[in-house]
């Protein structure tokens, strides 16, 4: 079978618009995260910071807007999953980073 990464890239390709434009969400991101040269990339919480900067911020009505990247929508929890997917290649290794970064982690997983 095909490696977890590719997997996902070839049902994409298959995909509606707004699944395609998610994968490429976090494809960009897993290289952006793994690209020696780019800042990201050197942070000490790499895959939080990750994830929280391909989130939207999403105005509940209170005094302050939350970004939705980290917490259970799936327009942020669907390219979060597939960035831990991508990036570690591995169930135990995303697994256990996904449930290091916090936030709505069982949606991610499910997702």
């Amino acid at each position: 079978g095909a490696a977890p990464c590719e997997a996902v890239e070839a049902v994409a390709a298959t995909s509606s618009p707004w699944i395609r434009g998610k994968v490429k969400q976090a494809l960009a991101k897993v290289a952006e995260a793994t690209d020696p040269a780019a800042p990201l990339s050197k942070e000490p919480f790499v895959d939080d910071l990750a994830l929280t900067s391909m989130a939207r911020l999403w105005d509940v009505g209170k005094s302050e807007p939350i970004k939705v990247g980290k917490a259970s929508p799936t327009e942020g929890t669907l390219p979060g999953a597939i960035y831990f997917i991508c990036k570690y290649n591995d169930l135990a290794a995303a697994a256990r980073a996904n449930a290091e970064v916090g936030g709505d982690s069982a949606s991610r997983s499910v997702a």
